[in-house]
């Protein structure tokens, strides 16, 4: 099976994007809480001209999960910033790139960071879970049934724990259980994280992410 490659290897796919979010980013069009309405929307909806994120894998050549992970920073950022981070997230990506490679060390970096919410010690059950998540990303495993396993027992862990940290540990569990489940996870840590911490992580998550496009 073919690897999918960021803009279908193809520069003139790259140019067609860009160039759309850069007249949507100089009309003011760039708007957060809406995907595409009007002539204006979200990151997502002024790419793709729609709200169906799969379409960044058939027209861009970027996985799907990207497209969420980059929805969701969108939405996080202040308005301000928010309208120039579309064009910044395209023209980040080089043209050629098997970006899906960049997910599990982007998962792997997301539940560590998620080990660190909560007590280790107190919640074992839950920590070893998670950690045997990232242990099966660390080897390379592909099978979904030993993810799910892990997840479910993080999942039953995670009854008797508090109020916080089950809910947060149990999203983490979750969110290596499935491609979409970064969504999730993510939307867990808008919720239970202060927000100036949040800022601080996510940014590190994209900074991370181009890091690795780059030298893929």
């Amino acid at each position: 099976m073919t690897n999918l490659l960021s803009f279908h290897n193809d520069q003139a796919i790259k140019d067609k994007y860009v160039d759309r979010v850069k007249a949507h980013q100089k009309a003011d069009e760039i708007i957060k809480g809406s995907y595409w309405e009007e002539g204006k929307g979200c990151g997502v909806g002024c790419t793709i001209h729609s709200s169906d994120h799969k379409a960044y894998q058939t027209e861009l050549g970027i996985p799907t999960w990207l497209a969420h992970l980059e929805d969701e920073i969108f939405e996080s950022l202040a308005t301000e910033d928010a309208k120039f981070f579309p064009l910044q997230f395209l023209e980040s990506i080089p043209v050629g790139v098997d970006l899906e490679r960049a997910k599990a060390p982007f998962l792997i970096f997301v539940l560590e960071g998620a080990l660190k919410t909560f007590d280790n010690s107190e919640y074992k059950d839950c920590a070893d879970s998670v950690k045997e998540v990232i242990h099966l990303y660390r080897s390379g495993c592909t099978e979904l049934p030993r993810f799910s396993a892990s997840a479910y027992a993080a999942a039953y862990a995670s009854a008797a724990a508090s109020a916080y940290a089950s809910a947060y540990a149990a999203a983490a569990a979750d969110a290596a259980a499935a491609a979409d489940a970064v969504l999730l996870l993510l939307m867990m840590l808008l919720m239970m994280l202060l927000m100036m911490l949040l800022m601080l992580m996510l940014l590190l998550l994209l900074v991370m992410l181009l890091m690795l496009a780059h030298t893929l």
